[in-house]
């Protein structure tokens, strides 16, 4: 008789918490069936709308401000004004430097012509001859009579002017950096090509006052650099007679409403006339000028004083 030990059940290791099988069938009844899948995945239907969830809300776009606009817009304008301005000066400017360039050629080939011809004929014609005086003179007591013999007047050269919108000679200023031909006449179609000589006063280089205008900021400017000039400066103007030389007298500001300035006085002076300040036309550049030497220059009386207020 075999000997066996008995034993009883056999236990397992360890003992399962009781707990987590609670938590694990509590779980398991909450938990919700997952809802079956639509034949078709895509698109998702959408959901169910709930009133509960929105609320309609007025959305209002905030107003402008008038006076911000205004402003804004006033601006932008303004801009384009001072570009537009600034491009229509220089433009303008532009413009009237070249159509006074080609006029200068044009009257300086005029001029030449003139030269040529006058070349040609006896620039005695029209002059005064010179003369000379004798007197005779006796004193008491005496038979015989001595002569007194004066000396001779020099011939004034006399100088047609040439007709409106012609050349009438060319005029050179060192201390104003003026090398201009000029044209007969003031008109603004005539100060376009360049400085004018005012018809009915003197010619250059005659007895009286030649008055020559010139504008000062467009058309080229001639007489930008007029207000330069001082007492004894030099001034030269060539005509068809030959080259009449200007010594600067005085240098004077006047109202544009002061036409005594081209008025006829004794002995041979130049005016010249501008606008001043420069851009402005609110007032004017004058200057004064005596015949010193030319043609002329001797067979003309000379002058005490310039034009002046009457």
């Amino acid at each position: 008789m075999s000997t066996r030990s008995r034993r009883g059940p056999r236990l397992p290791m360890f003992r399962p918490d009781p707990r987590v099988a609670r938590r694990a069938r509590a779980a398991a009844a909450v938990t919700p069936s997952r809802p079956a899948r639509p034949a078709t995945p895509w698109p998702w239907p959408l959901p169910a709308a709930r009133p509960d969830l929105w609320t309609k809300v007025l959305i209002r776009r905030q107003d402008r401000d008038s006076k911000a606009t205004l402003l804004r817009v006033g601006g932008i304008l303004l801009v384009v004004l001072g570009m537009g301005s600034v491009t229509y000066l220089a433009a303008a400017a532009w413009m009237g430097e070249a159509t006074a360039g080609r006029a200068q050629e044009r009257l300086s080939d005029q001029f030449q012509q003139s030269l040529a011809a006058a070349d040609e004929d006896d620039p005695t014609i029209g002059s005064t001859p010179p003369t000379s005086s004798i007197t005779v003179t006796t004193t008491p007591g005496e038979d015989v009579a001595g002569p007194e013999i004066r000396p001779a007047v020099p011939a004034l050269i006399a100088e047609t002017p040439p007709e409106r919108g012609q050349a009438l000679g060319h005029i050179v200023i060192p201390a104003a950096a003026v090398d201009w031909m000029v044209v007969e006449g003031v008109s603004p179609d005539d100060l376009v090509q360049g400085p004018g000589h005012m018809p009915g006063t003197a010619l250059p280089g005659q007895p009286g006052n030649a008055v020559i205008s010139g504008h000062r900021t467009t058309h080229g400017a001639p007489f930008r650099e007029l207000d330069l000039l001082e007492p004894g400066d030099t001034i030269i103007v060539d005509t068809l007679i030959g080259t009449h030389t200007y010594q600067v007298i005085e240098v004077i500001i006047v109202a544009p409403s002061d036409v005594w300035v081209t008025d006829q006085v004794a002995g041979a002076w130049l005016t010249l006339t501008t606008c001043h300040p420069e851009g402005s036309s609110r007032e004017r550049l004058i200057v004064f000028a005596r015949l010193v030497s030319g043609p002329n220059a001797a067979a003309i009386p000379a002058g005490d004083e310039p034009p002046h207020p009457g």
